[in-house]
């Protein structure tokens, strides 16, 4: 009995070891969902995911960075669902598993994850990291003041055109100006005449058919790019034409944008013009905002495209 007890400890043993080691792809998919519950098994999920996933966009010919990464921002957006449920509440903020669940509706056109705003930035942001592209995270805030909403899409660094731009994964869409067809970044949809700004994706051109009026109507006042100063200072611009950061929501008479993002964002720094700022910051904080304006490290390679 002890014999047989010790080899069915052995056996255990070398099975999580095992475990731990193969690479997720090779775990049959109808025990994935169980071991999803192991954070050892998710790290490797996750990095045998994004392996996957970059082979298959290295596959691909591209004749321009800004084609390639429209084109992981379209596979976000159509390997998977806009639906706030509770499947989505289930998972969509596992990133491990929603990169898993989108190369699963990849390769089988069904099961597609049930996300939001938030949930495609990431996995987008992992793949777009992934190949060392770099990005930033960028929130826009409603200014119906009924009650404090927000939207997050990404700046995205084209290392060919040394040009940030916005890749909205949750819409599928970037953003042009129409008198010279340049992209636009997220600082650009603040600060520039909305009425020379178009949305564009795929297949459209414009506010309407793109269903994104309601952005132009309510969020390109106030942006907040999240965590840009030491990995954990956020900055918010607001255009005072268009935002006021005092003025109080509806639902909490007692909540401006300024007293909730210093809340819930660890009192970031609000700048209201391209000379005035609202809130405390000193040089350093400035030094800091205007490197992080001008692009990122040189030293990342440009791509090559035919």
């Amino acid at each position: 009995m002890v014999m047989l007890i010790s080899i069915l400890l052995i056996c255990f043993v070398v099975w999580c070891i095992w475990m731990q080691t193969i690479p997720p792809s090779s775990v049959e998919p109808d025990k994935i969902e169980m071991l999803l519950q192991k954070a050892e098994f998710k790290v490797h999920l996750r990095q045998d995911m994004l392996a996957k996933i970059r082979q298959y966009i290295e596959s691909q010919h591209f004749h321009s960075e800004t084609e390639r990464i429209d084109f992981i921002r379209d596979w976000v957006y159509r390997n998977s669902i806009h639906k706030i449920d509770a499947e989505h509440d289930e998972y969509a903020f596992d990133t491990p598993r929603v990169l898993f669940m989108l190369w699963r509706s990849h390769q089988t056109s069904k099961d597609y994850p049930h996300l939001s705003c938030g949930p495609r930035m990431n996995v987008m942001k992992a793949i777009l990291e992934n190949l060392r592209i770099p990005n930033r995270e960028i929130m826009i805030f409603d200014n119906d003041y009924l009650e404090i909403y927000g939207h997050i899409f990404l700046d995205v660094f084209d290392r060919q055109t040394r040009n940030w731009e916005v890749e909205d994964p949750d819409f599928d869409i970037s953003y042009i100006d129409i008198r010279n067809r340049k992209r636009l970044s997220a600082a650009g949809l603040i600060w520039d005449d909305l009425n020379s700004v178009v949305p564009i994706s795929p297949t459209q051109e414009g506010w309407e058919s793109n269903h994104v009026s309601h952005l132009k109507r309510d969020y390109l006042g106030a942006m907040m790019f999240v965590n840009v100063l030491d990995g954990t200072k956020s900055v918010i611009s607001i255009n005072l034409d268009r935002f006021s950061a005092d003025k109080f929501f509806k639902e909490d008479e007692v909540t401006s944008l300024y007293k909730y993002a210093c809340t819930h964002y660890d009192y970031p720094i609000f700048i209201t013009g391209h000379t005035h700022k609202f809130g405390n910051w000193d040089e350093n904080s400035f030094k800091a905002i205007t490197a992080y304006f001008s692009g990122p490290d040189e030293s990342v390679p440009h791509p090559h495209f035919e």
